[in-house]
């Protein structure tokens, strides 16, 4: 029978809003959401980005993170210069004011993460990390996502 409450994506998706949904209280002290703090937070740990690197590294689709991009453009949080590869491609890196930012919520993002870890032993910390990296790896290895057959079902049904 199946338990939604023991599916690998309900337990995910439940941990990650948990998260998220705590933290966004910080972000919305200083005027930012998730997707934003996601922006610089990558900025700010591997540097300059083009927009599809971006992309990449927060898992945010081009087009949504354009205009997150443009917005902290507009704050004055991130610069945006042409690459020199092609006219389309723009660089995006932090200002000065973006790593200030980023520099004041990591002590709530340091917080957050133990207040969530909480109990858990750092064997057990690293472990979970290294599990969700397999289980995203794997994720988007696949060809395409197709439901399961009716066989394909019954066979997974079985002990």
């Amino acid at each position: 029978m199946y338990a939604l409450n023991e599916s690998l994506a309900f337990l995910l998706n439940r941990a990650g809003a948990a998260v998220g949904d705590a933290f966004t209280l910080e972000l919305k002290a200083v005027g930012m959401t998730l997707p934003m703090w996601r922006v610089l937070a990558v900025l700010w740990g591997n540097g300059e980005q083009t927009l599809s690197g971006l992309s990449e590294l927060t898992s945010v689709e081009i087009s949504t993170l354009s205009r997150q991009v443009a917005t902290l453009g507009e704050r004055k949080l991130v610069y945006r210069q042409p690459s020199g590869v092609n006219w389309r491609s723009i660089n995006i890196s932090l200002t000065p004011e973006g790593r200030a930012v980023v520099d004041r919520l990591l002590p709530a993002v340091e917080r957050h993460e133990r207040a969530a870890l909480h109990g858990v032993s750092p064997a057990d910390v690293r472990r979970l990390k290294l599990l969700l990296r397999a289980v995203y790896s794997n994720l988007i290895a696949l060809d395409e996502v197709r439901p399961l057959s009716p066989e394909e079902q019954a066979d997974s049904a079985r002990p």
